[in-house]
């Protein structure tokens, strides 16, 4: 098979194109043209009748005015709509705990909360009921237990058209994957692309079909776990692997940060190679013409939104209402103590903002807790502020020379000048070591990162995150990380693809290595590294007893104890917090 005549492809490209298997991963770096590639990939095969499932609508509709005509392109979810979810067409929508409480009288907002959630995994996953596994693990097994039990009658209520609840669009595509569809006599082609972020319920539907499979996605651009979504292209242990890692979309520059980054956090072992004619390295952007920052979280936009006031035309990607400004007032208005001027039902529920910031502890829902760190921040001048932002947006980014978003809704997107916000996930600890912990999917946050610098063609101004990343490779206390392995049982085609190389120049490895023992940690030594670890869990989890946070840590009591006690001694953590706890009463008497 070739590709489409007058198509410059490169060797990688050529090489998808011309693969026969049955299943194919190809994993394609940031700016590689996948969607190029699966375009000629399809071209050439005129007589199959193909199924190309994209992450959203825009990017379906898009890919059906690009494809050739024997190539259907759809979402997952459209499928769904078609063949199960226009029969609750007038009842879509969230679901939120207050949908419960007002059905179910005996429920609390609370209880509803993890009922929701439990809900929420169970659609996500591929699993046929609700299962304890959906629910919270910090709860009691017997909370977990009932919580599931709950969750599968309301789910019986949820699939009912009859019933007053809200069906989320989600709903009806697990109705749909437990429909068992039958895509093979239809298709005999399913191209899925960004696979790596793909959720259970899709990849148990694609995954199950048996015509040809080719998944299409970068594993380093996985970056919405906590909805549930999983890289499915690790799935097909039997599968081709191919790769795409020539960038038309930015230099050597970006290549190498990019590459350095992956390198030391992920082991990658691929090399990105920035092909983007006329795009010169620079470490920095040039404030006389427009350029985008992109933020972890909805706080850092609204606070860049905030210091642009009067000095830049600022546009939001994916718009000003999507930045959860709405909810602000809500927020703001039970931080005032004036509950009358809140309008969502939902935030209703909570008569005090304590309860409402312990809500967002107890069930982890990080848009509440968004919400309630910017109110912390700007106090009584917040709805002045909301006010301005919104009326200062521009409408369209062609009036902008400033453009803002979170690091999710930059994803797919590309700018000239590109400056990274401070608000990412410190990788590195205060000794230059992966700041890895239980409280944070450390992978994901590497892969936030990862997105945003690759959105840069020309210029990128490094964040503090990313220095002190390069600053400790380039000392010699971070080491690069183990080689990342192809899928179990791949077999892997590399056709232009070379080593990972660092421009940092790392000392040598340290001494220990196979063969070589370890010799045995001390309580101490383990209390010093747990400190981080153990203040997160307070704060995170609302934990203040020794045996409930080495539970939740999985670390034994002692060491938890010690790391509370030393904490205590550098004045990190409130003596009365744990006056009455045993072990941190033992652990300071010997001094630990």
């Amino acid at each position: 098979m070739t590709s489409p005549p007058g198509l410059r492809l490169t060797e990688e490209q050529q090489a998808v194109i011309a693969c026969k298997a049955s299943e194919l991963v190809v994993n394609a770096f940031a700016g590689t043209g996948k969607t190029t590639t699966l375009r000629a990939y399809a071209a050439a095969r005129p007589q199959s009748r193909i199924l190309y499932l994209a992450f959203n609508k825009a990017i379906a509709d898009e890919a059906g005015q690009s494809f050739s005509p024997h190539v259907e392109c759809r979402t997952m979810h459209s499928l769904a709509y078609q063949a199960v979810g226009k029969r609750f067409r007038h009842k879509l929508g969230a679901l939120r705990p207050s949908d419960l409480t007002r059905v179910y009288r005996e429920l609390d907002v609370i209880l509803a909360g993890f009922i929701v959630k439990a809900l929420e995994a169970f659609m996500y996953g591929d699993t046929d009921a609700v299962q304890v596994e959906h629910v919270a693990p910090e709860l009691a097994w017997s909370d977990r237990v009932q919580i599931a039990a709950a969750a599968q009658r309301i789910w019986t209520d949820l699939s009912n058209p009859n019933t007053p609840l809200p069906l989320p669009h989600d709903g009806y595509l697990k109705l749909y994957q437990l429909s068992r569809p039958r895509l093979a006599r239809r298709y005999d082609i399913i191209l899925l692309d960004e696979a790596q972020d793909t959720n259970l319920v899709t990849a148990a539907i694609v995954l199950g079909q048996p015509c040809t499979k080719v998944l299409v996605g970068d594993r380093h651009q996985s970056i919405y776990a906590f909805r549930g979504s999983v890289d499915a292209m690790r799935m097909l242990p039997s599968a081709d692997v191919l790769y795409l890692t020539h960038s038309m979309r930015f230099g050597r520059f970006v290549a190498q940060a990019a590459t350095n980054l992956l390198h030391y956090f992920k082991g990658e072992t691929q090399t990105i190679v920035g092909r983007a004619a006329g795009a010169a390295p620079a470490e920095d952007i040039d404030p006389g013409k427009p350029y985008a920052i992109i933020s972890r979280t909805n706080a850092g936009v609204f606070s860049r939104a905030v210091e642009a006031l009067g000095s830049r035309k600022v546009y939001f990607v994916g718009g000003v209402e999507n930045y959860l400004l709405g909810k602000l007032y809500d927020v703001h208005s039970i931080w005032a103590g004036k509950p009358e001027l809140v309008q969502d039902p939902f935030y209703r529920e909570f008569t005090d903002f304590s309860a409402l910031s312990s809500y967002a502890r107890d069930v982890e829902d990080k848009e509440i807790m968004a919400l309630v760190g910017i109110v912390k921040d700007y106090k009584a001048s917040l709805p002045s502020l909301i006010d301005e932002v919104v009326r200062a947006a521009c409408e369209t980014m062609q009036e902008a020379d400033l453009y803002l978003m979170t690091a999710h809704r930059s994803k797919g997107l590309e700018f000239d000048q590109v400056l990274l916000d401070d608000d990412f996930f410190e990788l590195v600890d205060k000794d230059g070591r992966p700041n890895r912990h239980e409280l944070v999917d450390f992978d994901q946050e590497v892969n936030l990162l990862y997105v945003a610098l690759t959105r840069a063609k020309v210029n990128l101004r490094f964040n503090r995150q990313y220095r002190a990343f390069h600053a400790a490779a380039a000392s010699g206390a971070l080491q690069p990380a183990a080689p990342q392995d192809s899928p179990p049982g791949a077999h892997v085609y590399l056709a232009e693809a070379a080593p990972a190389k660092a421009t940092i120049d790392p000392r040598a490895a340290t001494e220990s290595g196979p063969g070589k023992e370890m010799a045995p940690v001390t309580t101490p030594e383990l209390a010093a590294r747990l400190i981080g670890r153990v203040e997160r869990a307070m704060l995170s989890l609302a934990l203040f007893s020794s045996e409930g946070i080495a539970g939740a840590l999985g670390e034994p009591v002692d060491a938890v104890a010690a790391a509370i006690a030393a904490a205590i001694r550098d004045n990190a953590i409130a003596p009365a917090l744990f006056a009455n706890d045993p072990h941190v009463r033992e652990a300071s008497k010997r001094g630990l």
